[in-house]
């Protein structure tokens, strides 16, 4: 079992999967769950509920490390240009989902946790903006 840091926050982001692909003869819904930094939005593990293990494997391999805050395109193009999955959309979809969660969490916290410097508001007003206004993809 991984030890996680204490300010680790565990997000869930859902989506429905193309009627044609195999995952919806098994679940409902396609779901990717993020372990990620709950102040930078840092993944430090993902796992999606694909059919084949070796599928959440590499997307995790593709998203670790990044943001859910401020890397959503640098995101969504590794998906589009890696995975050739007929979930692809579905994936950006679950990532938005994650994304918006994680950035409500942290508003509703926000009295709490104060931004102390120029820099982390404008990470803050990045990460926000792409929720509200998300790249067409």
């Amino acid at each position: 079992m991984r030890g996680f840091p204490q300010n680790a926050v565990c997000v869930v982001g859902l989506s429905k999967a193309p009627s044609q692909n195999p995952i919806t003869f098994v679940h409902q819904s396609l779901i990717g769950s993020f372990v990620v930094d709950n102040t930078t939005g840092r993944i430090y593990a993902v796992q999606f509920n694909t059919i084949c293990g070796i599928t959440s494997n590499f997307l995790e391999e593709q998203l670790v490390g990044l943001s859910l805050l401020s890397d959503m395109e640098e995101m969504r193009k590794r998906i589009m240009t890696r995975y050739l999955g007929d979930s692809r959309k579905a994936i950006i979809v679950i990532l938005r989902d994650a994304a918006a969660k994680l950035a409500s969490g942290r508003f509703s916290r926000s009295k709490y946790r104060p931004i102390n410097n120029i820099d982390q508001f404008y990470r803050w007003l990045r990460g926000l903006l792409l929720v509200v206004y998300p790249a067409k993809s």
